[in-house]
Parts: C-alpha cells; structure tokens; sequence
C-alpha cells in the first residue's frame, strides 16, 4: 500500500512539472504564431521524417542508448496522424544483447502553421524476453520548428512509464527487484517492477535527399526537477537515438 502512495504521489508530481512545461511550450508557440506573419491556408508539402503523406509508408533505422538496433515502419494515416510498427534490440545489463522489444508509435500533428507545429509521439513497447515480460510507454509533446530546407528542430516534455507483466497482474513478490534491462538486483537499484517518470528531450532532422533524412534525439530522464534514484530501471538516465528515415 505505501509503495502505490508513492507511485501515486510521483506521478501527481510528474504530472505537474510535465503539465507546467507542456503549458509554457504552447504559450510559447502561440506567441511566436502571433507575432509572425499570417499562415497561408495551404502550403506545398515537403517529405516529412515524422508524417508519410496519406496512405504512404516510410522505413527507418535507429541506433543509440538503450537501443543498440531499432527499426520502423511508417505509414501515414492522414498527412497529419501515422503510426509506425516498432522492432529492436536493446542493451542488457552485463550480458549480451538480448532484450527484443516490439510496438507501435503513434504520432499525431496537432497545430500545424507550416514553419512551426505542435506534435504528440507515443512510442509503446512490448518486452516478451529479458527479465520476465514487460511494458513501456513514453508519451510525449514536442513543439518544432520546420525549415525551408526541410530541417526540424524541436523540444519536448513527456513522461516514461514502466510496468512489468507480473506487476500488472499483482504477481510480485514484496523485496523482490525487477530490472527490466538487465543489471544485478540489489546493487544498482531497488524495486523497479514499475514506475513513472518525466523527460525532457531535444532533437531534429536534417534533409540528405530527396526522400530521406537523418535524423536525432536526446532525451533526460527525470524524478521531477531531479535526476532519479536507483529506482530507474534504464540505467543511466538519459536516452540517445541517431537513424535515418525515408519514404517508400
């Protein structure tokens, strides 16, 4: 019961900072909206490393941490909503790598004035391996800049959860620590079988083609304003992401 308290007391918290931030992203866009010139109705769309036009399809491939190999294939929705299935392999702990991962990331662009846009990312994974079976989610909104060239840049806030399968289904046995990617139980962290925690994140996509681009992120992992304890189950607290992305 204490440990549900305080999962719930650092998600509320969580919830605020991210809140607070995702608030001043927005006012921020909207004052530079503003002050800019008037959005032409409708604008010639560019090849987009984040939205296939409708009914195309794109293919990336992502190396980094945690993830060693990453692959994506895109489709888009609408020329505003695409969805990509996820497949990859990340790092594990001492051991080799072993920890196969399988989702979707669904991405929506929720305010779109040609130059700048509002996004909304949810990446969601499946771990059926490494540890026992496991989930991931990392939602998160991004305000970017879109250049003449076809470049992006954007920052985002978010939050990373974390839940393992027998978590979910009240299976866990009390002192018992979970790692997800890998590690020895006891010595770089505590119970991990879930948790929720909040990123800050920074990145883009530069032109290398007619249809391709390459493309960036690195994310921090937050307990708040603060880095977290030994209860991420990420080891190191930060992401890093390098792919290159084009359309079909």
């Amino acid at each position: 019961m204490n440990h549900r308290r305080s999962l719930g007391r650092s998600l509320l918290r969580s919830a605020i900072f991210v809140g607070g931030l995702v608030f001043g992203l927005l006012a921020l866009s909207r004052d530079a909206h503003a002050e800019g010139e008037t959005p032409a109705v409708a604008h010639e769309r560019r090849p987009d490393y984040l939205f296939p036009a409708a009914g195309d399809f794109s293919l990336s491939l992502a190396t980094g941490i945690p993830f060693l190999a990453m692959s994506e294939v895109g489709v888009g929705l609408t020329d505003r909503i695409a969805v990509g299935g996820l497949a990859g392999i990340a790092m594990s702990g001492d051991g080799p790598p072993t920890n196969v991962g399988f989702g979707l990331r669904p991405r929506f662009d929720v305010w779109d004035n040609g130059k700048n846009r509002v996004e909304i990312v949810v990446p969601t994974l499946y771990y059926p391996k490494t540890n026992g079976t496991w989930f991931l989610t990392r939602p998160s909104v991004q305000v970017e800049h879109r250049f003449a060239s076809g470049a992006g840049l954007y920052g985002g806030v978010g939050l990373v959860a974390v839940m393992s399968e027998d978590a979910l289904l009240g299976r866990t046995t009390p002192g018992q620590a979970f790692l997800p990617y890998g590690g020895t139980p006891g010595k770089s962290a505590g119970d991990a079988s879930n948790g929720v925690w909040n990123t800050v994140s920074v990145g883009g996509a530069i032109p290398i083609g007619e249809k391709t681009h390459l493309f960036g992120e690195g994310a921090l992992v937050l307990r708040g304003y603060e880095l977290p304890g030994q209860e991420w189950v990420g080891g190191v607290p930060f992401t890093l992401t390098l792919g290159i992305t084009t359309a079909l």
